[in-house]
């Protein structure tokens, strides 16, 4: 019996050393890695995890988090490197650009050897901003309308305007948009508008007609004016703004002002250029988007225009324009249609003062170039746009810090 023990040891042991061995032979020469959730989700950013369980036998020449709003990977994603000697057990590293407000991101843990890129988990979270990121997803809503929308404010609401007579009102602090009275005017499908707010009235004219709508915000209606002094415009480059409570109208063959307390119309030095594509005011001057990405500056008091700059940013013959009181912002360039292609995320800060271009965080997504609109209220502007047949997403831009 003793004789039969003995044996079974020893082919016991050998099995056991044979195991051990064959461990030693199989083991990995990339690492392992895990991603944890993620931690101190904040306004000003949030924190990544990752946890080396084993470091492999190659060494590890980067690592750290990849993330984005899609399945996360360096060739696709944004990333955020830790730079210390890779060592077993847990690591971290505080994010405070790049993420957008109100959207979940996916994020892994990575690590790169010689010859290997190796991903842990996905890792889902909810994310509520950073400090040098200027995006935030504010709501969706559901209206009714068809053609070339178009959006304004009169800085306390915004406004909504369809070709297919539609209006609405929006008021992005409380996620509320509301139905008004039809704009009584004869709009089709190529109908676009252009329009300007003074005191409490928006002023609303359109590419076809020469009639001049005015409506009242107080009383929700809506009153014809007399007909303006120059005929129907081509769709491309039509816009209105108002400066010291004069209102201007940009078209691509007429440039006027109007004073609602004459209710006249005085003609303007034309741009020197064939296409509008952007328009917005800064410090009471005029800065547009013209042909081949030329940044052209109206000046009301010398009535004369100035070519000052050239859009740096990827073109696709759309664009999206909002402005604060030092800063011109350009971005997010689209195609008319979207079976073109993908619409591009860069966006851009011009400032007046030096003169020069930065490119700021990229919009998170890829928007899906339908009825996009923008409006501004107090120091947020707004971006919209349809993702579906009646359903639209709204955005908040803030302006952005510098992170230098």
């Amino acid at each position: 019996m003793s004789k039969r023990i003995f044996y079974f040891g020893i082919v016991i042991s050998f099995f056991l050393v044979s195991c051990t061995k064959d461990a030693e032979f199989i083991s990995k020469p990339y690492p392992i890695i895990q991603t944890q959730d993620v931690t101190q989700i904040d306004s000003s950013g949030a924190t990544f995890n990752g946890d080396f369980i084993d470091l492999g036998y190659s060494p590890i020449l980067e690592y750290g988090f990849v993330f984005s709003i899609d399945e996360p990977s360096l060739e696709n994603s944004d990333s955020l490197i830790v730079n210390m000697n890779a060592s077993v057990g847990e690591f971290s590293q505080s994010i405070s650009e790049k993420l957008a407000g109100n959207i979940a991101y996916n994020v892994k843990a990575y690590a790169k050897t010689d010859s290997n890129i190796i991903y842990g988990n996905n890792v889902e979270f909810l994310s509520q901003g950073s400090t040098y990121n200027p995006w935030d997803f504010l709501f969706q809503f559901h209206i009714y309308g068809w053609g070339f929308l178009h959006g304004n404010s009169n800085n306390e609401v915004g406004f909504i305007l369809f070709p297919s007579e539609d209006f609405y009102l929006i008021y992005p602090d409380i996620n509320l948009v509301i139905k008004k009275q039809n704009i009584p005017i004869d709009g089709n499908s190529g109908t676009v508008y252009a329009s300007f707010c003074l005191d409490n009235y928006l002023y609303v004219l359109t590419n076809h007609s020469t009639k001049v709508l005015q409506y009242n915000v107080e009383n929700d209606q809506w009153v014809m004016l007399g007909p303006r002094p120059f005929g129907p415009n081509a769709i491309t480059g039509f816009f209105g703004f108002s400066i010291d409570n004069i209102g201007y109208f940009l078209g691509r063959e007429n440039f006027y002002s109007y004073n609602q307390s004459t209710d006249t119309w005085t003609k303007l030095s034309d741009l020197p250029s064939n296409y509008i594509f952007a328009a917005e005011v800064i410090d009471n001057k005029v800065y547009v988007l013209a042909d081949n990405n030329k940044i052209w500056v109206f000046d009301p008091g010398l009535n004369t225009w100035v070519q000052e700059s050239e859009y740096p940013g990827e073109w696709k013959g759309e664009i999206i324009s909002l402005s604060d009181s030092e800063n011109l912002y350009l971005g997010l360039s689209y195609y008319e249609y979207s079976s073109y292609g993908d619409a591009s995320q860069d966006f851009w800060r011009y400032s007046i003062n030096t003169k020069t271009w930065e490119r700021i965080d990229d919009f998170p997504i890829k928007h899906s170039q339908k009825d996009l609109f923008t409006f501004k209220i107090g120091d947020f502007r707004y971006v919209g746009y349809r993702i579906s047949m009646y359903d639209y997403n709204v955005w908040t831009f803030s302006g952005v810090e510098n992170a230098d």
